[in-house]
């Protein structure tokens, strides 16, 4: 249970870091390939709190599937444990 949690613990400067990054390169993309100005570039910026929302939902959606198969597993870990002993 600790490691799920550990995953879930948010750095949300680490988040951010990677948004604009992504943000970044898509905007260099614009402005190197289709000649896009500084102007058109701002134009783009509603969609850092798109990619950080999209990431964090992605984190979030990763732990319940994490928690869920781990329930899993201890569930059978109990099953077989107590046929052991019996």
């Amino acid at each position: 249970m600790n490691t799920v949690l550990r995953f879930v613990r948010v750095d949300w400067w680490q988040t951010l870091k990677l948004v604009l990054l992504i943000w970044g390169g898509l905007m260099a993309i614009g402005f190197g390939t289709f000649g896009w100005t500084i102007r058109d570039i701002l134009t783009f910026l509603w969609l850092v709190p798109v990619f950080f929302v999209t990431i964090l939902t992605l984190r979030f959606l990763t732990f319940l599937l994490l928690l869920k198969s781990q329930t899993g597993f201890e569930r059978a870990y109990e099953m077989l444990s107590r046929r052991k002993t019996e």
